[in-house]
């Protein structure tokens, strides 16, 4: 019953930081002066999507541990940011791919954005009371 729940936490956890490195390790021969606007707005954007996929699949196993809202905040930052270098570092050795300090920026910005939306819903939770009995 233990590696049913340890899969159901941490699994997703794994298999989406194995698609970012299964993405991350396909070659780019494209030439020419780079990605036009469009695509270039959308490479960016995937970067805050995935990193966001990322914090929430770390914050929901985190959380579920029993660890406090800060906590799940500051140790799921810090993860995210700390595989986002290791990806960034990792495509430096991908033919026609590039380690850019700016992608970690957005990794890490999607993995803020969505640790502190996670947070904030968790902590409202925390504090719901139950609808007030009517005056009788």
């Amino acid at each position: 019953m233990k590696t049913l729940r340890w899969l159901s936490l941490w699994g997703p956890v794994v298999g989406w930081a194995g698609l970012i490195f299964y993405f991350s390790s396909i070659p780019d021969y494209r030439t020419g002066g780079g990605a036009e606007l469009p695509e270039l707005m959308f490479r960016k954007f995937a970067h805050l999507f995935v990193y966001g996929v990322l914090a929430f699949f770390l914050a929901r196993a985190l959380s579920r541990i029993g660890w406090q809202a800060r906590r799940v905040l500051v140790v799921g930052l810090f993860l995210c940011v700390l595989y986002a270098v290791s990806d960034e570092w990792h495509q430096s050795f991908v033919p026609g791919r590039f380690g850019k300090v700016r992608d970690v920026v957005l990794d890490s910005l999607g993995a803020a954005l969505v640790l502190s939306l996670y947070v904030r819903q968790r902590k409202s939770s925390l504090f719901k009371t139950s609808k007030p009995s009517a005056v009788q």
